[in-house]
């Protein structure tokens, strides 16, 4: 068993170039009947397939904290928005799940607000055109002000830090992306809040990483003032 301390993160990543259809297949008894309704509901099969991924990703990465089956986790959605385990006896355990082409991601803590975003980067898109409807003023300039080839990389780790927010807190597209601001530096990411959200930033930390060339990755989680998080990475295979 994996076991947590108050302030650890571990973040589970799996790849899913690296699954077989066959232990897809194999995979799917591990779901409920409304999950796999739900997969089932997706038209196109990329998406049933990803779905699929990151429901069994999940399963299998919380049995590793738990003496329970993958097929034995029920989940439910808490009166903030956010999902959580419904087992009665294993409400103490919290996540949050993430998944993009190629990459799921999950985030473990005994923290219940704890939020988690990975983004595919291969894709060029209009990054700025995005950016001037979701992002601060603050942050708009600082994207106009370095070089192309690096503003991509930056508007993604804007763009998953204000996910990893939004979700941690359970707001979700609820949330206006331009009541939070973010800024890193040689002390990591430092967040500013609208007053209007009527929150603290000091209680929240944020972590960025790039798991693979092509994924941009955000973790954020409430923790005391002054405590830091004890982030572990681990990969996990379906």
């Amino acid at each position: 068993m994996v076991t947590l301390s108050a302030n650890a993160v571990d973040v589970w990543l799996t790849e899913t170039s690296d699954v077989r259809s066959e232990d897809l297949d194999a995979s799917r008894k591990l779901l409920s009947p409304d999950e796999i309704a739900r997969n089932q509901s997706f038209r196109l099969e990329k998406d049933r397939t990803l779905d699929l991924c990151a429901r069994v990703h999940l399963r299998r990465v919380l049995s590793n904290y738990a003496r329970l089956a993958p097929e034995g986790w029920d989940f439910r959605v808490s009166d903030s928005g956010r999902p959580e385990i419904a087992n009665a006896g294993f409400t103490w355990l919290h996540f949050n799940l993430s998944h993009t082409a190629g990459l799921v991601a999950s985030a473990v803590s005994l923290n219940p607000e704890i939020g988690i975003d990975v983004e595919y980067t291969g894709t060029v898109r209009e990054i700025m055109e995005v950016a001037r409807v979701a992002f601060t003023q603050t942050e708009i300039e600082s994207l106009q002000a370095i070089e192309a080839s690096e503003r991509s990389r930056r508007f993604f780790e804007l763009w998953t830090l204000k996910e990893a927010y939004a979700k941690a807190t359970g707001q979700g597209a609820k949330l206006d992306f331009r009541l939070i601001s973010f800024q890193s530096g040689p002390g990591g990411v430092e967040a500013r809040f609208d007053p209007s959200l009527d929150d603290n930033p000091r209680e929240w930390h944020f972590e960025i990483g790039q798991p693979t060339p092509v994924h941009q990755l955000a973790v954020a989680v409430r923790l005391p003032v002054n405590s830091a998080p004890a982030l572990r990475f681990e990969t996990i295979r379906l």
